[in-house]
């Protein structure tokens, strides 16, 4: 699946969950990226220890690097409380982590990066 705009991966993302019965909570209009990732915030947020596991896989993550914010955003929803996410990034970019992070938590994450 290719995305117009990275932001489009909010919308794409609650549209998948929706799809697999998985109820969220949108407020507003559900065509808007920002409704879409204020639902999916929310959602993540909670406790979810009685929802199902859930996959997300980003092919080509260092294009959604312009887009700071997002990746910080997708990334804090697996260490929400109990959250049930987990992410995993393809990048052709070997040092891209270390680009977008801070030097402390690059130091942290290294040990959990595959080359």
């Amino acid at each position: 699946m290719q995305l117009a705009k990275s932001s489009d991966i909010y919308l794409t993302f609650l549209e998948l969950l929706q799809q697999r019965n998985i109820r969220i909570k949108v407020d507003g209009n559900r065509t808007k990226p920002i409704v879409a990732q204020n639902s999916l915030r929310n959602y993540f947020a909670r406790d979810q220890s009685k929802s199902p596991m859930i996959l997300l896989h980003i092919e080509e993550l260092d294009k959604l690097a312009k887009s700071v914010e997002l990746l910080y955003d997708l990334f804090d929803w697996t260490t929400g409380g109990k959250a049930n996410l987990i992410i995993v990034g393809i990048s052709n970019d070997l040092s891209l982590v270390e680009k977008l992070f801070p030097k402390k938590v690059y130091i942290y994450i290294s040990s959990l990066l595959m080359h």
